[in-house]
């Protein structure tokens, strides 16, 4: 009896759930403010993954497509017409609390309330270790807008946690 090739999708789904799954979800979170929304988002993006017939050239370009899927889907849900921009703000941080300490939780919470340019690049950065670089050309924007969105980000980070006394 032969090798038997596995295909694609028999033994790496709950691998690539595993991998990634946590990284999806938070940029679900990030760009909706919604855990509803970001589980769906979450499912229609490895949904496409395991359909698509994309081959990887390493697992960054799958991280790379994951990131830019995500976003696009994200994008397309905040278009819309049923999309509510409404989210309760203890309901998004609630979604992102289980995962931190009280410390990070505040962190989080802030940087959740931040416009969505700021957001992502500082998400990008500091939670998933994209250099300046990396990001400019997974979300086509120039570096130079990058370094700009992220201090600015960051600026607007500190005074929000200087005025709730966090720090």
């Amino acid at each position: 009896m032969g090798t038997m090739q596995l295909s694609r999708t028999d033994n790496c789904i709950d691998d690539q759930i595993a991998l990634y799954g946590d990284m999806v979800y938070r940029i679900g979170i990030l760009y909706l403010r919604n855990p509803q929304d970001a589980e769906d988002v979450f499912q229609e993006v490895f949904i496409k993954l395991f359909s698509a017939k994309t081959q990887f050239e390493s697992p960054q370009h799958r991280k790379a497509w994951l990131i830019t899927t995500t976003a696009n889907q994200c994008k397309n849900v905040l278009r819309s017409v049923w999309y509510k921009r409404t989210v309760a703000l203890d309901e998004l941080c609630g979604a992102v609390e289980d995962q931190n300490t009280d410390e990070q939780s505040d962190l989080t919470r802030e940087l959740l309330t931040l416009p969505l340019k700021y957001r992502r690049v500082l998400f990008l950065y500091y939670f998933e270790g994209y250099k300046c670089e990396e990001i400019g050309a997974l979300l086509h924007i120039s570096t130079a807008t990058v370094r700009t969105q992220m201090k600015r980000g960051r600026e607007l980070l500190k005074c929000r946690l200087l005025e709730g006394e966090i720090l």
